[in-house]
């Protein structure tokens, strides 16, 4: 390429790295490449580029204009050995998770891009061309914290393996599109229709995947507590499909109004008429030891947590998690305290830059699925610790081992601190990762 085309190249990022967008002089830019539109570029293809330099700071919507206007100037996903296309299908795992980044990927998937394309900088380990940059970035995604967007990503997956397996892609879309649409219709897939194979599950649990139909929507609720929009994961045999409508009679009809994701395996769906439904996963705490998804319907939130002085019998915990010895910082997705005969599910929620601690009801049958607590004794809750828009950023907590603290923290999720004294000022608390010694139990 020479030096006139990579100067159009750089013009051509600076525009779409702007607030505003140009399109007009952007697509002016594109149709003087057209005649290098082809060419490598960097460690890919321009446009394979671009989505690196613009689409992880400005996200997917500028992508889908971008790619279409590519396409209209002659990019061919085919050329250099398919390498135009499969690596913008690549480079797109690393792109922000919005549901814009399906649409490209639809949009490359049309044009005829190679899903089994191999990106030269990884090993075809984990899975087959485009997968292996998913199942590689996937962990990590999921660590992050930021649920909904991992969500929109494994709606990719989905993609990817459809189009490899040369199925109708194009009908997977993300979980967001059922918001505003009724509950029509309540469905698990199953291995056997049998009332013996129904009767002997734990109620309100699955084993497979479930499906809830938002008029002619079908969103796949998975037994990990991920979903998508999927007609291909139904089956077309009637007995491989058990209705349980009558389960969600008291949503059934309702619009759905919200999702709200409270950790890697608890998911909440609001509806119109005050009713939620709550899913989770019991990370194989039942007699066969097979995940289960399961889920909760109830009338509203209750996010009033308890009184100053209460006492805490326990704080309980998810399994997926381990600390060093020496650790002196430690956080958390979520937390369950049992009060009694109530327990209460603490998580964080982020509102515009900040997180904030929010508390709901958990469901007493869900309690064995938590497997590690935090030993401490004496345990009673203090009080709060409010912003001045009264949004909770804290908690403390007085024990035998002195003041526990948790502080709504950044994606790493909640930070528990344990310290000899409280604060003498709480309104600023530092040092967050210096915590006296916590010891985790399983149980």
């Amino acid at each position: 390429m020479n030096a006139q085309s990579k100067k159009h190249v750089e013009r051509l990022c600076q525009e779409l790295s702007g607030e505003c967008v140009d399109w007009t002089a952007i697509q002016q830019i594109i149709h003087e490449l057209r005649p290098v539109i082809n060419e490598p570029y960097v460690d890919g293809s321009i446009l394979s580029e671009l989505f690196l330099d613009v689409g992880i700071d400005r996200g997917g919507e500028r992508l889908v204009t971008l790619t279409r206007l590519f396409l209209e100037n002659g990019y061919s996903v085919y050329k250099n050995d398919g390498m135009n296309g499969g690596q913008c299908l690549h480079n797109l795992c690393w792109v922000s998770y919005d549901t814009y980044m399906l649409e490209v990927a639809k949009m490359l998937l049309d044009a005829g891009a190679d899903p089994y394309f191999i990106d030269s900088e990884f090993e075809e380990e984990e899975g087959p061309g485009v997968l292996c940059s998913l199942y590689y970035k996937l962990p990590g995604a999921w660590l992050q914290g930021d649920y909904e967007k991992v969500n929109i990503f494994e709606t990719y997956r989905a993609i990817i393996e459809s189009a490899q397996a040369g199925e109708d892609y194009l009908c997977i879309r993300p979980f967001c599109v059922c918001v505003g649409q009724r509950l029509t219709k309540a469905e698990y897939i199953v291995s056997d229709h049998t009332p013996e194979y129904v009767n002997e599950e734990p109620q309100n649990c699955f084993k497979k995947s479930m499906v809830l139909w938002f008029e002619s929507l079908p969103l796949v609720v998975d037994r990990d507590i991920e979903f998508a929009v999927n007609p291909l994961i139904i089956p077309e045999d009637g007995h491989k499909r058990l209705d349980v409508s009558d389960r969600f009679g008291s949503v059934l009809g309702s619009k759905l109004c919200d999702f709200t994701f409270m950790d890697t395996y608890t998911v909440k769906l609001k509806f119109d008429h005050g009713y939620s439904v709550t899913f989770t996963n019991n990370y194989g705490k039942y007699k066969d030891s097979e995940i289960r998804g399961g889920f909760r319907i109830s009338r509203k939130e209750d996010t009033a947590g308890f009184r100053p002085g209460t006492v805490i019998d326990g704080i309980y915990l998810r399994a997926n998690k381990t600390y060093y010895d020496q650790s002196m910082s430690f956080c958390e997705e979520s937390l369950l305290f049992k009060c009694g005969d109530n327990s209460y599910f603490l998580y964080q929620k982020e509102h515009d830059t900040e997180y904030d601690l929010v508390w709901d009801r958990y469901p007493t049958a869900w309690e064995s699925w938590l497997n590690r607590t935090i030993e401490l004794s004496g345990l009673r809750y203090e009080g709060n610790l409010v912003r001045s828009n009264q949004t909770v950023r804290g908690m403390r907590f007085s024990c035998d081992q002195g003041a526990l603290y948790l502080l709504a923290g950044t994606s790493r999720g909640i930070c528990i601190l344990l310290r000899q004294a409280p604060f003498a000022e709480e309104s600023v608390i530092q040092n967050i990762d210096q915590s006296e010694k916590l010891t985790f139990l399983i149980i």
